[in-house]
């Protein structure tokens, strides 16, 4: 076979052609014998054309089409053509009964059955109106030249086409029933694979929404037991340090007893031959068919563990977490073999994904608690040492700050004003001192949780006065103003006031450090919201504003904008988080809003009770 004639067999050629070939070229021939015998006398070139048509057009024809473009149309238009040419036979032998009776079996059946029925009908009309046409010009004679040699002729092809037939049938059948199976085969398959989905679907949320390894290992047990006959399930994890695998939990009808003394016995990566240290070593699932033919089965630890867990077969697969091993998952059969193939296995990897994950989870999860727990018990240990020092340091304090005015009140009467200044000094610092050790002595009884609120009733109005009078030498430190505008009268409230002022006071003594020159706006209003009144005040300066970056931190604890910020204008960092932490607290909040350059805008939210 020449290349030319590889790729000629290789290109699909349709079937209403390749099936037509063999019983056109038997048709064509024997109704060429069959015309020839009915046609009357006439010109030669008549005889010669049926000839050329009978034993040189089939096969012609079907060379020509096979290296067509389109064969399924070349293929369709046979069946039109065969009805045309037989329909000027049947008129050139002056409509002979024998050639009139097989020219619409042959042309119109086999259209019927490989174009369908709508085109059988349009090549069955075609042929109507083709002889037809005919009548004008040959008179018809059907019996004028019958013999023996027709009816003959005319049987056998009546035979070859029925035979034709019956083979199409047999060949759409087998097509049929083997497309039929194979859908079936298919649908069993798809079937097997959206249960295998929804199976391993289910591991995957359990996994997500438990840290319970004996769970996600029962769970992987129940859905693999309804392919692979499995008894006990095993997780080994790696000891790095002394190269060693320790049991750590077993899956199935376990004793407490054996499982004991199972955990007793660490096998030793020294052990080459052991199934469970190639799996370490290669990373790979190792299938250990029958364990009694398995060399790693009878010595060392491994022999031990058979022992006491008599396995016919043995599955192992590596646990794996960024590419390196920390131990082994192993499946085993106690009672009987199972066999497995690579799919099989492949299947069963599938779930070690997930025990993997949820290992790893379960891991990460106990490892973040002990760090969590260890940062609590430094935290508390913290607050309680922040606690007792500034408790122990701000009775000093007080101590410093009352003799200090004692020391200028004395200074003032007796004359000796050189020394008022350094006292202003002292006790200016000496009042910042104590506003920083009072800052972390809050901070410190808020992480320890023994910040406690003291709702009492008082008179929102009367304590913005009080508030004013407080803050206004801060205020006009920076040559600042502060204006003080009510939406409506704020009235009496039922709160704890202290920790309200210091918020308050906190909100107005930041704007007043970072302002310049400029006023300084505290709205205030009262409304009703969620069947509650709410008091709702807002501290606007025009100050240095922030970044968003620094927005974000901004009620962080010991955090300001940035080190220059500190040493420019002090503090501790303190404030805003404790009046944060005091507003959610009386289930209020306290926002910020900011621009930098362009000041920033601070929002209390408290609910304020009714009275």
């Amino acid at each position: 076979m020449t290349s030319k004639q590889a790729r000629q067999s290789k290109r699909k050629i349709h079937p209403a052609l390749s099936r037509s070939y063999w019983i056109r070229t038997l048709s064509y021939s024997l109704g060429a014998i069959l015309v020839l015998s009915a046609l009357p006398p006439g010109p030669k070139w008549i005889s010669t054309l049926v000839v050329f048509f009978g034993f040189i057009y089939p096969t012609l024809f079907y060379q020509v089409a096979i290296r067509m473009r389109d064969t399924r149309r070349i293929g369709f238009a046979a069946y039109a053509v065969d009805a045309f040419l037989w329909s000027l036979a049947v008129i050139a032998c002056h409509y002979s009964i024998a050639i009139l009776i097989i020219t619409p079996l042959f042309c119109v059946v086999s259209a019927v059955l490989m174009l369908g029925p709508k085109r059988g009908l349009l090549t069955f009309a075609g042929m109507v109106i083709i002889l037809l046409i005919g009548l004008h010009f040959i008179d018809p004679d059907p019996f004028g030249r019958a013999s023996i040699t027709q009816g003959v002729s005319a049987w056998i092809v009546v035979m070859a086409f029925m035979f034709y037939i019956a083979y199409l049938v047999n060949q759409t059948t087998r097509s049929f029933v083997a497309t039929r199976r194979e859908l079936q085969e298919k649908n069993a398959q798809i079937t097997a694979q959206t249960k295998q989905l929804e199976s391993i679907s289910n591991v995957a949320q359990l996994v997500n929404s438990t840290l319970d390894i004996d769970q996600v290992m029962k769970t992987v047990m129940e859905r693999l037991s309804s392919v692979f006959s499995f008894t006990h399930t095993a997780i080994l994890f790696l000891d790095t340090e002394k190269q060693v695998l320790h049991l750590d939990r077993m899956g199935g009808d376990v004793p407490a007893q054996l499982l004991e003394k199972l955990q007793s016995l660490h096998i030793p990566l020294t052990e080459e031959y052991s199934a469970f240290t190639i799996t370490v070593v290669k990373k790979n699932p190792v299938y250990v068919a029958n364990v009694a033919e398995d060399t790693g089965a009878t010595e060392g630890r491994s022999a031990d563990i058979y022992k006491l867990v008599p396995s016919k077969s043995l599955l192992t697969f590596p646990l794996v977490k960024d590419d390196e091993v920390f131990g082994v998952l192993a499946f085993t059969n106690t009672e009987d073999y199972f066999h497995l193939t690579k799919e099989d296995i492949d299947h069963i990897g599938q779930y070690v994904t997930y025990v993997v994950s949820a290992l790893s989870n379960a891991r990460n999860y106990r490892e973040i608690q002990e760090s969590r727990a260890i940062a609590d018990a430094a935290n508390h240990a913290k607050s309680r040492f922040l606690a007792n020092m500034s408790h122990e340091l701000r009775t000093p304090m007080n101590a410093i700050i009352g003799y200090t005015e004692m020391l200028e009140e004395e200074a003032e009467d007796r004359g000796l004003d050189e020394m008022i200044p350094d006292l202003k000094k002292v006790l200016s610092s000496s009042h910042h001192l104590l506003e920083l050790i009072n800052d972390v002595l809050d901070l410190s009884k808020v992480e320890a949780g023994k910040s406690e609120l003291l709702a009492e009733k008082f008179n929102g109005d009367n304590l913005l006065a009080e508030i004013e009078a407080t803050v206004k030498p801060l205020i006009e430190k920076n040559d600042n103003q502060l204006r003080i505008q009510k939406v409506n009268e704020l009235g009496d409230m039922i709160l704890d006031q202290s920790k309200l002022r210091q918020i308050i006071l906190n909100l107005l003594s930041n704007a007043a450090k970072f302002t310049h020159e400029d006023v300084i706006r505290c709205n205030c209003e009262r409304i009703q919201k969620d069947d509650s009144d709410w008091l709702i005040i807002k501290v606007i300066d025009s100050g240095i504003g922030m970044t968003p970056e620094q927005l974000e931190r901004v009620f962080e604890p010991f955090s300001q904008a940035e080190a220059s910020t500190t040493r420019e204008y002090g503090g501790t960092g303190l404030g805003l988080s404790i009046s944060r932490t005091f507003c959610e607290l009386m289930g209020g909040t306290l926002t910020a809003e900011s621009e930098a350059g362009a000041g920033s805008v601070f929002v209390i939210q408290v609910p304020i009770g009714l009275v």
